[in-house]
C-alpha cells in the first residue's frame, strides 16, 4: 500500500496572516452557511457576491472560467450549492470532526496495565486519515486547445485541493469552535483578539446558559425582573398614547 505524503512548505507571517483572513472570509460566508435552491435562485444579486467570495478566498484571485457564470439563475444556482456540496460533504466536515478531536486530546493519555509498555504512540501524536468524498460520479474539466501550453479550467476537480493548499501550515489555536456548545461552527482567529464566538448571538445564548446553570434561581429572577420590566415599558407607551 502505497501513501502520499503532504511535504510542509514554511509559510511566511505575511502569507500565514493572508491565508488567515481568505480561511476566515470563506468559512463565515460559505462553508458554515446553508443555502437553498429557492433562496439562490431568486438572487442574482447574492448568487454573485458568493461566487466572488470563492473567486478571491478559494482560487486566490485568479482568472476564472468565462463558463463559469452561467445565463440563468438556474443553472448559476446549482453550480453554487454544487461546489458547497462538494466542499462541506466532500471535506470539511470530515476535517471538522478530525479538528475536534485532536483539540479534545488534552493531558497524558492512561493506558490499561496490560498495554503499558507496548504502545508507540499516543492517541494524540497519530496522524487522522480524512477520507475525500465526490458526491457526484463524474467530473467535468475543459481543456484549452488554442494554446501553446497545457492549460485546464478549473471545476470540481481542484476545488478540494485548492482548500487543502489554504489550510495547509496554518497554526491549529487559529482555528477554533464556537463556544456556544450547541453551535458547532469553526472560526478562524485573524488577529490578536481572542475571539471565542461566530456572533454575539451566539455568546449571549452560551453566557446565559452558563448563568442558567450556575444561578438558576439568580437566572429566574432575572428574567422576571426583565419580563415585568417590558411590560412596564410597553404600559408606559399605551398611557402616553392615549
Amino acid at each position: 500500500m502505497t501513501y502520499c505524503q503532504i511535504k510542509t512548505v514554511g509559510v511566511s507571517k505575511e502569507m500565514m496572516r493572508t491565508k488567515l483572513e481568505r480561511l476566515s472570509m470563506l468559512t463565515s460566508e460559505f462553508l458554515e452557511k446553508s443555502f437553498a435552491y429557492d433562496s439562490l435562485v431568486g438572487d442574482r444579486t447574492e448568487m454573485e457576491r458568493i461566487k466572488d467570495i470563492l473567486q478571491v478566498n478559494l482560487w486566490k484571485g485568479e482568472p476564472d472560467d468565462p463558463n463559469s457564470r452561467p445565463d440563468t439563475n438556474e443553472e448559476f444556482a446549482t453550480m453554487i450549492l454544487h461546489f458547497h456540496r462538494l466542499l462541506t460533504e466532500g471535506f470539511w466536515n470530515n476535517f471538522k470532526e478530525e479538528l475536534r478531536f485532536r483539540k479534545a486530546m488534552k493531558g497524558p493519555v492512561e493506558i490499561p496495565p496490560e498495554y503499558e509498555g507496548v504502545e508507540v504512540d499516543s492517541p494524540d501524536m497519530m496522524d487522522a486519515f480524512i477520507r475525500i468524498e465526490i458526491p457526484e460520479r463524474y467530473m467535468t474539466v475543459r481543456f484549452v486547445r488554442n494554446s501553446d501550453s497545457v492549460h485546464f479550467f478549473r471545476g470540481s476537480v481542484d476545488a478540494i485541493p485548492a482548500l487543502l493548499d489554504l489550510l495547509q501550515g496554518l497554526p491549529l489555536d487559529n482555528l477554533r469552535f464556537c463556544g456556544n456548545t450547541k453551535c458547532g461552527k469553526l472560526i478562524v482567529k485573524t488577529s490578536q483578539r481572542d475571539l471565542k464566538f461566530c456572533s454575539g448571538k451566539c455568546q449571549s445564548v452560551q453566557y446565559q446558559r452558563e448563568f442558567r446553570e450556575k444561578s438558576p434561581e439568580e437566572h429566574k429572577k432575572y428574567h422576571r425582573d426583565y419580563h415585568h420590566d417590558q411590560k412596564e415599558r410597553k404600559a408606559r407607551k399605551l398611557r402616553k398614547i392615549t
